[in-house]
């Protein structure tokens, strides 16, 4: 991978960032407590279950490494 396609792909991910980071009260509505794949600015894929939204992806033929999973939920969670 080139240095050009290294940052490319770091200022699409700060974007991607930025947009889930934007739209995070609309997604809490339409996906709460539920992960969410998301990529350019897009949402991929949705399950309440981490393990189940991985197998759909893969399924899809989905790389998983070039992509944002997040777990949305209206409830503030504390670790």
């Amino acid at each position: 991978m080139s240095d050009t396609e290294i940052v490319q792909m770091l200022i699409n991910g700060q974007k991607d960032l930025e947009w889930f980071n934007t739209n995070l009260e609309r997604l809490k509505s339409e996906y709460n407590n539920m992960f969410i794949a998301f990529s350019n600015q897009n949402i991929i894929d949705s399950d309440p279950l981490l393990d189940n939204l991985i197998s759909k992806l893969k399924k899809k033929g989905i790389d998983i490494s070039n992509l944002f999973i997040e777990f949305v939920s209206k409830t503030k969670f504390i670790l």
